[in-house]
């Protein structure tokens, strides 16, 4: 894979962090969202992903179970924001016909127990690292597969840990990543003891990769974290649909920066 200098490397990683344009939006009522009400009774639309993150990492560590409960549906929440995830609008009503982001929060809010959540808080409180696997082993509806295991971590650690998804598994193994080119994927990203070991590889190249430009004054964009690595290369994947868009930029910045 063509690699760039370390300062063309920056230059783009940063354009493309700023560009990142993923829908920054959390839900304040989830019993008036599973009721299809209208949206603006139920979704606050924060002025960037940096809030979005405020807001669902203060649920998740929050100490009232009813709290928690709403901070692991905003995960889910955030993490099907996407149009084609959320399922047409009535436009008369502006009413919520439901798509693939309503039906996953039903199954978490009918699923989900009072003791899946005391053992979460108690793994937030106990661990001195949040690991994949310990989450994981709690068994927590919609939390059971790397894409939302990984977000779900993001949001707690959100320097050190980013999220792997399947649209950037996919891409990297298409384009032959040594470290991610190794994952198992099915229909999607399975939380097995090797894509879990794989995970803590790409975690650490997107935590050097930040740390490489943060420590060099010359270079832009300080205060990376590994989240913000993921998403600048996540917002250059084209999506399927846009089969004539050019790979060019995402396959840069998969490749890592020449550091010789």
């Amino acid at each position: 894979m063509k690699q760039l200098k370390l300062d063309e490397y920056a230059r783009r990683l940063c354009a493309a962090k700023e560009a990142y344009d993923y829908p920054a939006v959390t839900c304040f009522d989830f019993n008036l969202f599973l009721q299809k009400k209208k949206l603006s009774l139920y979704e606050t639309q924060h002025q960037n992903v940096l809030e979005v993150e405020e807001l669902i990492r203060g649920q998740l560590l929050s100490q009232n179970i009813e709290m928690v409960k709403d901070g692991l549906s905003n995960v889910l929440y955030w993490g099907y924001a996407s149009p084609s995830q959320r399922g047409p609008y009535v436009k008369k009503e502006g009413r919520y016909k439901g798509g693939r982001q309503y039906s996953r929060i039903c199954i978490f809010r009918r699923d989900v127990t009072s003791k899946h959540i005391d053992d979460f808080m108690y793994l937030l409180n106990t661990s001195v690292c949040i690991s994949l696997n310990g989450i994981k082993s709690i068994k927590m509806p919609e939390f059971t597969q790397m894409p939302f295991v990984s977000k779900l971590v993001m949001f707690l650690l959100p320097v050190s840990s980013p999220v792997l998804d399947n649209k950037i598994a996919r891409f990297a193994q298409e384009q032959n990543m040594p470290i991610l080119k190794r994952l198992t994927i099915g229909t999607t990203v399975s939380l097995s003891k090797s894509n879990m070991e794989i995970y803590d590889e790409w975690a650490l190249w997107c935590r050097q990769i930040a740390e490489t430009i943060n420590n060099n004054p010359s270079l832009p964009c300080k205060g990376l974290r590994a989240v913000d690595v993921e998403r600048a290369i996540y917002c250059r994947i084209p999506n399927k649909k846009d089969k004539n868009q050019d790979t060019t930029e995402a396959r840069l910045l998969l490749a890592g920066p020449d550091t010789d």
